[in-house]
């Protein structure tokens, strides 16, 4: 049996994650209020898709069994479990019960299984290769959610919003993506998608008629002319299956879930995105955007201090233009490691001729070498790490004034 579950959504690196909808048609009945959990409470998913070896883990005992498209997974609450089991931080129990498989159009029970309490944690999970997550969850989500969050996992991340009266959780590690969508009112589960190393399941609580929520992120900070913008959608609630329209604001358009789209020109840009559900409900979402024009960055600096051996000399970034500046190497030229930082300083430990560079690169990979070549010296008369041309101006400095003070006794005299 599942003890563990892994997961996270997609990170995103997306700036901006519109959630306003605007409806665009008349919607038909809501569906019922959402039971609020309680002792013989039923709830009942649809089974709107599922691929590879997906099953519904009833318990050690009982072992998994296959889910079917069409299928219906009824869960009917028999009692609570206290917040000890070890993996659960909630502020309130965990709804356990019997759990009933049947097949489509049919009563039959595929199976039946009593949770017991030390399973309650575990025996509620959908597995499609990995957790997926409890139907019915503690009556503060996000403090149990707090397990997930921890979880230290390579490539692992998570987005946990709240939007409407739903709680939306995306999550993602290695080889797996889900989305659960929860009633903040109730903390029952309305519908989670799955897709772990070949496996897949899409399930939606039965009779929820409640509109859909068109949202949308991108996966770029800047929009650069010619360069991909890849669009992901995070619409929500609603009847699934989605159909989708994206409107570019240039022409073009895209009725994929995840497209990408390289804007041809500079300039600004609305994208629309408009989701119709199985209710034929449709909602959009509007997102107006920059395109910038693809610049390519120019290199530069100033050198200051005293150009002698032993002593610390600063070099001054003062590269302009391109797409964002990212990156900077500098390379001293005397074999000592390079630097990455925007500014840097350093300390050449013999005199002669350096060539001193800074490469820069921008956010799409535009890149541009300055070059110097400085001359170390030994300092000579220098003093105290004085550069000798100021020594030299301060000695000439000192015998005018001796001069003129000499000059003044004789005429007083």
């Amino acid at each position: 049996m599942h003890k563990k579950h892994s997961a996270a959504m997609i990170s995103l690196i997306g700036v901006a994650t519109i959630l306003i909808s605007t409806q665009m048609a008349m919607p038909r009945a809501m569906g019922a209020p959402i039971p609020t959990p309680t002792a013989g409470t039923t709830y009942t998913w649809n089974v709107l898709s599922s691929s590879g070896n997906v099953w519904w883990w009833v318990n050690s005992n009982q072992g998994k069994h296959d889910i079917e498209v069409g299928g219906k997974l009824t869960y009917n609450l028999t009692g609570t479990h206290a917040n000890d089991v070890a993996w659960v931080v909630p502020s309130g129990n965990i709804w356990f019960g019997d759990v009933k498989i049947l097949y489509a159009n049919s009563s039959l029970n595929w199976t039946y299984a009593n949770c017991s309490n030390n399973e309650a944690g575990y025996a509620l999970a959908l597995g499609a290769g990995n957790w997926v997550g409890g139907f019915v969850a503690p009556s503060n989500w996000t403090q149990n959610y707090v397990d997930i969050d921890a979880q230290a996992q390579s490539g692992t991340s998570v987005m946990h919003r709240e939007i409407g009266g739903t709680i939306i959780i995306d999550y993602t590690t290695t080889g797996q993506t889900t989305r659960l969508e929860y009633d903040k009112a109730t903390s029952v589960l309305t519908y989670a998608n799955t897709n772990a190393w070949g496996f897949s399941l899409e399930i939606q609580l039965d009779g929820l008629n409640a509109l859909p929520s068109a949202a949308f992120n991108t996966s770029v900070e800047y929009y650069i002319q010619g360069f991909p913008v890849y669009f992901k959608d995070m619409s929500f609630g609603g009847t699934r299956p989605f159909t989708y329209f994206w409107d570019f604001g240039d022409g073009t358009n895209s009725t994929i879930q995840f497209p990408s789209h390289a804007y041809a020109a500079a300039g600004n840009y609305n994208v629309n995105l408009t989701i119709t559900d199985a209710a034929l409900n449709k909602v959009s979402q509007l997102l107006g955007i920059y395109v910038q024009p693809d610049t390519s960055p120019v290199a530069d600096f100033i050198v200051e201090g005293t150009l002698v051996a032993g002593l610390t000399i600063r070099f001054t970034n003062t590269a302009y233009g391109g797409n964002v500046i990212r990156n900077y190497t500098w390379n001293f030229g005397d074999g000592s490691s390079v630097s990455h930082d925007v500014n840097a300083t350093h300390v050449f430990a013999a005199a002669g001729n350096y060539t001193v560079s800074l490469a820069v690169s921008d956010v799409d990979g535009d890149a541009n070498v300055k070059t110097v070549v400085i001359t170390i010296t030994t300092g000579g008369d220098a003093v105290d790490g004085a550069d000798p041309g100021i020594v030299g101006l301060v000695a000439v400095a000192s015998i005018c004034l001796a001069a003129l003070h000499v000059m003044r006794r004789r005429k007083i005299q």
